[in-house]
């Protein structure tokens, strides 16, 4: 009989746990278990520790130094453990350790989707923390909440290949004061929105709030009155480009409309207008 089929699992307490000298991380290892922890709160631990008792009757750790670490920030006293019957050779505890952390299947795209959304419903976790807790990156985690809560019109002019943005100011200048969405006028205005620059779509974001119940060719008609502007084209070291996209990833907007909000802010701060 092999040791898998002679493991037991059990909760055992926290502080009878010591750290194996084997573990395959050894640097940084306590480096977004805060992400860990809130996601072990959400949703449990799903994969317990592995251990072994020692003569002295004290865990020593062979998998799952960075759960440890989550769950004793979340304030818990025990964790469920996959408990060896001996102790492993040392080649065989360190081939554990490695295949928790360099074995992984890749996530579907439809497994994603699904993942932050359940995320975000069940959990209440921002879309900082899913973004980290997944390993996926920022704006899709945003692109993916925004889509999900478009109505089923909008998604399938996002499935076509507009983008989700768009479709979300489309929805945001279509809604009334009672928090219904008109969607003919959002299917209308969200063709046209990719046309307008940036500041003729914050003209036309206040307008939108200003008469909620103006059609779509009205709104277009006096958004498009926005005084004349010039379109200005720039280029970009790649770090600076970067830099430019965490920003708009962190304000949930489009690249455009962030250098757009950047550069009208110095101007302002300068004294330029």
């Amino acid at each position: 009989m092999t040791e898998e089929k002679k493991a037991e699992f059990k909760e055992i307490p926290l502080d009878l746990i010591d750290a194996g000298p084997l573990q395959a991380r050894t640097r940084k290892v306590e480096e977004n278990t805060d992400e860990l922890a809130e996601n072990i709160r959400c949703l449990g631990l799903i994969n317990p520790i592995t251990v072994f008792m020692r003569e002295d009757g004290r865990y020593e750790l062979i998998t799952g130094q960075r759960r440890l670490i989550a769950v004793e920030k979340l304030g818990w006293k025990t964790i469920t453990a996959k408990i060896l019957p001996s102790k492993p050779t040392d080649v065989f505890a360190k081939a554990i350790s490695l295949s928790e952390n360099i074995i992984r299947e890749k996530l579907t795209a439809s497994d994603i989707k699904d993942s932050i959304i359940m995320l975000y419903h069940r959990c209440d976790a921002s879309a900082r923390t899913i973004s980290k807790t997944l390993g996926i990156p920022y704006w899709l985690v945003l692109d993916t909440i925004k889509y999900e809560a478009l109505p089923d019109e909008l998604k399938k002019m996002v499935d076509d290949g507009m983008e989700v943005e768009i479709a979300k100011k489309a929805v945001d200048f279509s809604t009334m004061p009672d928090g219904t969405v008109d969607v003919p006028k959002a299917l209308a205005l969200a063709p046209e929105l990719k046309m307008l620059v940036p500041s003729q779509i914050k003209k036309l974001k206040s307008i939108s709030t200003e008469t909620p119940t103006a059609p779509p060719e009205e709104l277009l008609e006096k958004a498009k009155e926005t005084p004349q502007t010039k379109r200005i084209y720039i280029e970009m070291l790649f770090d600076e480009y970067a830099g430019l996209k965490k920003a708009a990833d962190a304000k949930g907007v489009s690249e455009t409309e962030a250098a757009y909000t950047g550069l009208i802010t110095w101007l302002k701060d300068e004294g330029f207008l």
